[in-house]
């Protein structure tokens, strides 16, 4: 179907879509969740059942658009995921509304689910060991959703470009956390924003370090002090061992390692991240931009820091890489 025709049929009015999902296996359940939130000038119902599989349908008090209660869908996915750290596989799309649009409720939903978008697949190695940070039935509500909504149309294209790295398209890990890094400049431009929640458990001392940054224009500002303010200030659970041995070779490392992507090889650095060890910073790096994102959202670390550093420490276990990496550090 060409995009003109996809468009037109988008938009077309209904009730009601639901989404069935699958994880080859059986979700934890059975659970069921409700919960209603505003939007526009309506109120969308959500009901999420999962057993065998996961459905969620949403259910708007006046008539929508196909396009526009799919992309509330796709955006509700995107949150539940900063909760899992992975995507499930979508199997079906179901809208429902007016009888004399069934047909065209078919076509749209066969092709939406041919144009899903590559980031919706999470690369296995991010999954190796279950990335989940909370239940999101326990922490679900209206306010989270639609505060997320806002923030992810202020994120724009910076998270899908996270989520493209996060995900299994044909890339190099190295190439994937090359770009990976560059999003500590965007953690820095959402730290300046959104200082009020981020802020206000830090000592005095971290919130004088930010606010040094609040007041430089972000264009201006070195990848590497971003970097820096960023995980001694929010990832000191992820990155205890590299900060305790050689913190500034560490910082100076994952500069170098997104320097790849912006420079010819002679006017690169000797040290960075290889193959292995960048596999290791994708998930780490994720941990810290979900930790963010959460703590916006109102969702402080001490509830799930017990699961993060269990997650954290069988990451620096794994294969021997982070012990490799830590000799090379202070080597």
């Amino acid at each position: 179907m060409v995009n003109k025709d996809f468009n037109k049929i988008g938009e077309k009015h209904c009730d009601s879509l639901e989404a069935t999902y699958s994880n080859g296996f059986w979700f934890r359940g059975p659970l069921k969740k409700y919960l209603d939130f505003n939007y526009n000038d309506s109120i969308i119902h959500v009901e999420i059942n999962q057993a065998r599989y996961r459905t969620i349908t949403l259910t708007s008090s006046k008539i929508i658009k196909l396009s526009e209660i799919s992309a509330l869908l796709f955006s509700l996915e995107k949150l539940l995921m900063l909760f899992e750290g992975r995507f499930f596989t979508l199997i079906k799309l179901n809208y429902k509304g007016q009888k004399e649009n069934e047909k065209e409720y078919d076509l749209y939903s066969t092709e939406s689910l041919n144009r899903r978008l590559a980031y919706y697949e999470t690369d296995s190695w991010h999954y190796l060991f279950k990335p989940e940070f909370l239940n999101f039935y326990d922490y679900l509500s209206p306010n989270i959703i639609e505060k997320w909504l806002e923030l992810e149309s202020d994120l724009d294209i910076v998270h899908q470009v996270v989520l493209y790295n996060l995900s299994n398209i044909k890339l190099p890990c190295d190439v994937k956390c090359a770009y990976l890094i560059q999003s500590f400049e965007s953690m820095v431009e959402l730290i300046k924003k959104y200082d009020s929640e981020l802020l206000c458990n830090l000592p005095p001392e971290k919130q004088e370090q930010i606010r040094k940054l609040q007041t430089e224009d972000s264009r201006k500002i070195s990848i590497i002090n971003c970097i820096e303010a960023v995980i001694t200030n929010f990832g000191t659970e992820i990155f205890s061992l590299e900060l305790n041995n050689n913190q500034g070779e560490f910082f100076k490392i994952l500069k170098n390692t997104r320097h790849r992507i912006m420079h010819i090889k002679r006017n690169q650095q000797d040290k960075y991240l290889t193959g292995e060890q960048s596999i290791l910073y994708l998930v780490k790096i994720s941990y810290l931009y979900r930790i963010i994102i959460l703590k916006i959202l109102g969702i402080d670390l001490s509830l799930y820091k017990h699961q993060l550093l269990q997650l954290v420490n069988k990451w620096n276990n794994y294969n021997g890489i982070l012990a490799n990496f830590l000799l090379q550090l202070n080597s």
